[in-house]
């Protein structure tokens, strides 16, 4: 993956969580948040799937704020498999 790709694809998440991140919400406001964004339908960079569930939602806040507001906290991890074969031939 480019490192173009990664940066869209940290967009598209930051754009999700940025208003769970950029200020204090209640904890109810927050949940009340996560909730609406897990059921809507996303156009996903580079992915055919649709929905964003709850707790990846929450991985992305923790990854986040753990990183001290770094948007490269966000970008996808890289395959640790990587040049092998998925599958065993018989």
């Amino acid at each position: 993956m480019t490192e173009e790709e990664k940066q869209r694809i940290a967009t598209f998440r930051f754009s999700i969580i940025g208003e769970m991140v950029s200020g204090r919400l209640d904890p109810g406001e927050q949940e009340r948040l996560i909730r609406e964004k897990s059921r809507r339908k996303w156009q996903i960079p580079f992915s055919s799937r649709t929905h964003v569930s709850r707790s990846t939602l929450l991985r992305w806040i923790r990854q986040y704020r753990q990183s001290g507001g770094r948007i490269q906290s966000l970008y996808p991890d890289d395959r640790n498999d990587k040049g092998k074969a998925r599958a065993i031939d018989d």
